[in-house]
């Protein structure tokens, strides 16, 4: 069985981080969110084989 590996984009796909642990990954998203997500900055998480998109909104943005 291959290895996930969990990937971190933002919206101009360029690779924050990766992680073949997707407890790592996300900590490190929740760390990325606290240090960058003021101005309304958003990115997008791309996790495991199947390539799945979802926006990530800073908590700020409503």
């Amino acid at each position: 069985m291959m290895n996930q590996l969990y990937i971190v984009l933002t919206d101009e796909n360029q690779i924050l981080f990766a992680s073949t642990s997707h407890k790592v990954a996300d900590n490190q998203l929740a760390a990325w969110e606290r240090r960058h997500c003021l101005g309304g900055a958003s990115i997008v998480e791309c996790k495991g084989s199947g390539w799945g998109w979802r926006p990530l909104i800073p908590p700020n943005a409503e």
